[in-house]
C-alpha cells in the first residue's frame, strides 16, 4: 500500500511541476509487468517442482516460526521431522492444521528434502492464476496507453 501511495504522490508531483506523466505512467506498468512475471515465473517452477513429488502419509506436530517470525507446519515421516516448503496461513491456521494424520507430498534432494502439504499446492495454482492475470490484465492496459 505504501508503494502505490508513492507512486500517486510523485505522479501528483510531476502533474505540479507541469511535467508529462506518460513515460512514468508507463514505467510504472512495465515494472507492475516484470513483478508479476516473475512471481508468475516463480509460482510456474514450483509447480514443476510439485509435480515430481511423492505422496505419503505423514503426521502433523506443530507450527513453529522460524528465525524472522513466519510461522512453517512441521510433519513427522518416517521417523523424521520435516517443514513445510511455504508458510502457513495464519488466518485458517486451526481449520487447515487440525488434522493429525494427512498425506502429504515429499521431494527428497541431496541437501534438502521439502514437504508439500495441500495448501502448498492450493497456494501454487492460486499464484499462476492471479500474477498470471494481473500481467496480462496490466500488458493490455499499457497497449491502450
Amino acid at each position: 500500500m505504501e508503494y502505490i501511495l508513492t507512486v500517486f504522490i510523485i505522479i501528483v508531483i510531476y502533474f505540479i511541476l507541469g511535467q508529462p506523466a506518460l513515460p512514468l505512467i508507463l514505467f510504472v506498468f512495465w515494472g507492475i509487468v516484470i513483478i508479476a512475471l516473475l512471481f508468475f515465473l516463480f509460482f510456474a517452477i514450483a509447480l514443476l517442482a510439485f509435480c515430481f513429488t511423492k505422496k505419503v502419509s505423514a503426521s502433523f506436530l506443530e507450527i513453529k516460526r522460524d528465525g524472522i517470525g513466519i510461522p512453517y507446519a512441521f510433519y513427522e515421516i518416517e521417523g523424521k521431522t520435516y517443514r513445510n516448503i511455504f508458510p502457513t496461513d495464519q488466518i485458517w491456521e486451526r481449520r487447515l492444521y487440525s488434522q493429525k494424520s494427512v498425506k502429504v507430498r515429499i521431494r527428497r534432494g541431496k541437501k534438502k528434502t521439502v514437504v508439500w502439504d495441500r495448501v502448498t499446492g492450493f497456494i501454487i495454482v492460486l499464484g499462476l492464476f492471479s500474477f498470471g492475470w494481473i500481467a496480462y490484465f496490466v500488458f493490455y492496459l499499457i497497449q491502450m496507453i
